[in-house]
Parts: C-alpha cells; sequence; structure tokens
C-alpha cells in the first residue's frame, strides 16, 4: 500500500478498478437501503423485526433506529476495508454484500407473500 495519508490507494490500482470499487459500494449502499425499505414495508403490512437489536433500535428511536443502526453497520465495513489488506477487504465486502442479498431477498418474499394476509 502506498501511504499518502487517509486517501491511499493500494499499490497497483487503476482508474478501472477505482471504478469497480466504487460499483461496489453502491452496490451495498441500495441493498442497504432496499432492506431498510423492504423492512419498514413490511412493519406496516403487520410483518414483525425478528432480530432484537433492530427491534429494539426501531422501539427506541423509530424508523431513524433503523437507519442509524444500518449506517453504523456500513461504517464499520469502511472502517475495516480501509485499515485491512486489500483481501480482508474485499471479504468483509462479499461478506456484507451476501448478507444483504438474503436479507433483501427474504423480506422481499415475507412482504409479497405474508403482508397480503394481514391486509397490507
Amino acid at each position: 500500500m502506498v501511504n499518502r495519508g487517509p486517501l491511499s490507494v493500494p499499490r497497483g490500482w487503476s482508474p478501472g478498478s477505482l471504478t469497480r470499487s466504487r460499483l461496489a459500494w453502491t452496490v451495498l449502499v441500495g441493498l442497504a437501503a432496499a432492506d431498510i425499505l423492504l423492512t419498514l414495508v413490511g412493519l406496516q403490512s403487520c410483518l414483525t423485526e425478528e432480530n432484537p437489536v433492530a427491534e429494539r433500535a426501531l422501539v427506541t428511536f423509530g424508523p431513524a433506529g433503523l437507519v442509524g443502526l444500518k449506517g453504523v453497520a456500513l461504517g464499520l465495513l469502511v472502517a475495516v476495508v480501509w485499515r485491512m489488506p486489500n483481501r480482508y477487504g474485499r471479504a468483509a465486502m462479499g461478506g456484507f454484500c451476501l448478507t444483504q442479498v438474503v436479507a433483501v431477498g427474504w423480506n422481499a418474499m415475507l412482504v409479497s407473500s405474508r403482508a397480503s394476509l394481514c391486509g397490507g
């Protein structure tokens, strides 16, 4: 890694790889936003939050608590990616992305199938 302060980039990165990185972050943030949106839609359609940490954030702070919780998770991911070697950062991004894909898929399935049973 070439250390040029807080904006240092790994050795060997090209503008193309920076574009891929930007795309990866865009996908991650989009998935996180979709997770929040689908969770809120599900809650409005008589579904319940099963994650106890997210449920506590929702009870205490409302939708802003859920947004804040997701923001903390993304902030931790940024810290890991920024501080760790490339392969670990990519693994962390991949793991976060995978969990978000599963959460969005699960929420979408629940909202589309069960919400209609609740009058949503």
